[in-house]
């Protein structure tokens, strides 16, 4: 589709995070989007032509493109689509902080977002969670190669092995964080220093595949990923 162009507020402008803008323990660039979200609620197209005519003038551009265009079982309107089974608006007004981890790949890759106002694209599963402490952990837990091991036998398989992650994380036996346990307290520690050397990795102006590997391989070397593997090998009470 020929790019749209146009002039509005910045406020109707936001990050967007896929799977390519998602590393281990790292934020990547993100994607931006033009969505008419005001006041963390979905507009509807009256309430764009009242108080946002920039926005309506691009949202029409848009919306013939999307009646032109979309296919013929389709009968959804753009804004229909937009928000289909409440993907978007799901994600408005909640808490700051929040796990994101790729939909598929041959390794999980997780992180933290603790920006409210960035979306979330459906290449990418979410959840919100109580604290940093508790985001650290979960990314801790799905980041590590024991938990990507034990999730592979329920996995679509492709040409390049597996791929699909879903919802099948969740089969594993988790416990929900606990500031009082010494383990996850680990973990959490050990999620800090991953953060911050996945922080230190220049990985600017390459693909996501590369950068994740480029992570993945400083965590190996800084004995890391060694000890995610073992922390969360215990925890989950997988075998080795």
């Amino acid at each position: 589709m020929p790019s749209l162009s146009g002039v509005m507020q910045r406020r109707y402008i936001f990050d967007v995070h896929l799977g390519s803008t998602i590393a281990p323990f790292k934020l990547l660039e993100p994607w931006r989007a033009v969505l008419p979200i005001s006041n963390a609620a979905l507009m509807d197209e009256a309430q764009m032509k009242s108080q946002a005519p920039g926005l309506a003038k691009w949202w029409t551009q848009a919306n013939e493109i999307w009646e032109e265009n979309k296919t013929k079982s389709s009968r959804l309107s753009f804004l229909e689509n937009l928000d289909y089974q409440s993907k978007l608006t799901k994600q408005l007004g909640g808490g700051k902080h929040r796990v994101v981890y790729s939909s598929s790949g041959t390794a999980l890759a997780a992180a933290h977002i603790d920006n409210p106002n960035q979306i979330i694209d459906t290449t990418l599963y979410w959840l919100p969670v109580r604290s940093r402490e508790e985001a650290q952990y979960l990314v801790a837990i799905l980041n590590a190669p024991a938990t990507t091991r034990a999730v592979s036998h329920l996995q679509s398989r492709g040409l390049f092995g597996a791929r699909h992650f879903h919802t099948y994380v969740w089969r594993l036996s988790i416990p929900t964080y606990d500031p009082t346990q010494e383990t996850h307290c680990h973990l959490v520690e050990l999620a800090k220093r991953a953060e911050e050397a996945a922080s230190s990795t220049d990985v600017s102006d390459m693909g996501f595949q590369r950068a994740r590997r480029l992570i993945r391989d400083k965590l190996e070397k800084q004995g890391i990923a060694a000890q995610l593997d073992a922390g969360v090998t215990e925890l989950l009470g997988l075998d080795v």
